[in-house]
């Protein structure tokens, strides 16, 4: 194995040891592989425990496999990997104790080939020193003939000189990270292809830089979808603002939300100034009868058809306006999409008519797929589908009014225990998947009309109306003990995951809504010092 790609493994964080050569002249140790064994030279020949038995046993057998071997007073369980490479014999040996969850690990070398990522290494002068299973496929060469060859040999010399210039040159020569997009040019397959690149500097022992590692992810499909989605919202934006009518939307408090160009010129202001306005705001006294047809779609839940006439700046104007309803994925009324014809020239508008309606139904079903969307992405939290803070923010003043009527709002404050272990250990996809897995268990284990929300990141909060301290402190325990269980089936042997929780209550924990919170945070706060995986409840006097 070359320097450059011994020191990207020797760079890893689990505990690794390399051999080079057929009889393993030379064995050496990451530094989590020194702290596991004891050892401060990353040369294991050197360590006092050291003999020819261990050096046998490591050697033998040189494939991939597992066993155990003794290190002096210890053992550990070792991951053989071997690396092809046209320098020599090499194994890459994984360090664990028995049992621990490496057992079920394969090799690094098929790890890395089954990124689903383009995995490589480049020294000083851009030659490929290491290229994994999804590159050699790109170049349809094996990684014996790409190893030492420049890009320009498979991406031709234009789209290699592009790639130094912007972003290796950086890299080697800078000593920069880069995180970038980068387009170029595959011979093979005549086409241009989109990659989402990070590019680190490696490092040599005595910290100079000695080539570089990138990891490339094809986006062509992604940036494709991008363009067709702007392609399609373009089309629909000419379509509306070149529409004879006034296309606008308004939610239910009756402000406007959306107008077309038409609807711009009939008020004579840009969109910018009216959005967020009602008719009142804009025309005053004047605009009474049509905020009462805006409030009548919304108590009705029908579509209004009506006369409205005002003073617009160019004079008197009249329109034949519909306010149809629009519903969101869970069914409810929040907005409405208003058509109004200018009907001033009736003779214009025989000439419009036909074409206006027949855009006006195809309009209508794309706009309201839009608004149900942006809708739910402003309200629900992407990876859990719970409610997220901004809605628990629009939604605080209700619940402690309907608490002051009912006298009683309790809050649950969870927070992960030792979440950050997980993300580290097990990785972002299993950090994501115990994170939807409690938002599983407390949807399923919480009432209808309680309200669960991800707080931010591992915290959630569950506002539970008309429920008592106690009564709260019971579910949460319940929740615990069913996450706890959900948690052991889900994660690798010898894996657990637990939540804390701190609850208080209104009015008996704070005067508004902020301050229940921080009265449960600092039950939660408690509940952590106090060893996590339990349930605390605020104190009982109300906490400043």
């Amino acid at each position: 194995m070359d320097v450059v790609t011994s020191e990207l493994f020797l760079q890893l964080k689990q505990p690794l040891l390399v051999l080079n050569g057929a009889e393993g002249q030379s064995v050496q140790a990451n530094s989590a592989a020194q702290q596991l064994l004891g050892i401060s030279d990353p040369d294991l020949t050197k360590a006092p425990f050291w003999n020819p038995e261990i050096a046998l046993q490591l050697n033998q057998p040189a494939v991939a496999g597992r066993k155990e071997i003794g290190f002096g007073g210890c053992r550990l369980c070792c991951e053989y990997s071997p690396i092809s490479h046209p320098e020599g014999h090499c194994l890459v040996i994984m360090l664990s104790q028995p049992g621990s969850l490496t057992q079920d690990l394969q090799s690094f070398s098929h790890i890395i080939d089954s990124l689903g990522a383009y995995v490589y290494c480049k020294d000083n002068n851009y030659r490929y020193t290491f290229a994994n299973h999804e590159v050699c496929e790109l170049f349809g060469q094996p990684m014996s003939q790409i190893v030492g060859c420049t890009d320009d040999r498979f991406f031709g010399e234009q789209s290699a000189r592009k790639l130094i210039e912007e972003s290796d040159r950086q890299v080697i020569e800078g000593g920069q990270v880069i995180r970038r997009e980068e387009i170029v040019y595959i011979p093979p397959l005549d086409e241009y292809r989109t990659y989402l690149t990070v590019k680190k500097p490696l490092y040599d022992q005595d910290g100079n830089i000695n080539g570089l590692f990138g990891i490339s992810t094809d986006i062509s499909g992604q940036k494709l979808i991008q363009q067709q989605l702007y392609q399609s919202e373009t089309k629909l934006t000419a379509i509306l603002n070149n529409v004879g009518s006034c296309i606008f939307i308004k939610d239910r408090d009756c402000r406007f939300t959306y107008m077309n160009r038409k609807t711009e010129q009939v008020f004579g202001a840009t969109a910018d100034a009216v959005l967020g306005l009602t008719v009142l705001d804009i025309l005053g006294a004047e605009g009474e009868e049509m905020y009462r047809t805006d409030r009548q779609v919304f108590e009705q839940g029908a579509a209004v058809k009506v006369l409205e006439s005002f003073n617009a700046p160019q004079g008197e104007q009249h329109f034949w306006t519909e306010k149809v309803p629009m519903r969101n994925a869970e069914g409810e009324l929040d907005a409405y999409i208003g058509i109004a014809t200018d009907i001033t020239d009736q003779v214009e508008l025989e000439r419009k008519l036909t074409d206006t309606n027949r855009v006006l139904q195809h309009q209508v079903a794309q706009v309201t797929q839009l608004t149900d969307r942006l809708h739910q992405q402003a309200n629900r939290d992407p990876l859990t589908q719970l409610y997220n803070r901004r809605y628990l923010d629009a939604s605080r003043q209700e619940l402690i009014a309907d608490a002051s009527r009912r006298d009683q709002l309790t809050l649950l404050l969870i927070d992960m225990d030792h979440f950050k272990r997980i993300n580290d250990e097990l990785g972002h996809q299993t950090g994501d998947d115990v994170l939807q897995l409690l938002a599983d268990v407390l949807q399923q284990g919480c009432r209808s009309s309680d309200l669960v929300c991800r707080y931010g990141g591992e915290e959630f909060i569950v506002a539970m109306p008309a429920t008592t301290t106690e009564d709260a402190r019971r579910k949460a325990e319940q929740l615990r003990h069913q996450y706890c269980q959900a948690a052991f089936a889900l994660l690798p042997e010898g894996w657990h995951s637990t939540f804390s929780v701190g609850i208080a209550s209104y009015p008996q924990h704070g005067e508004n809504f902020e301050q229940v919170v921080k009265s449960a945070d600092r039950a939660l706060y408690r509940a952590k010092a106090e060893g996590r995986d339990r349930v605390v409840c605020a104190e009982l006097v109300r906490e400043e």
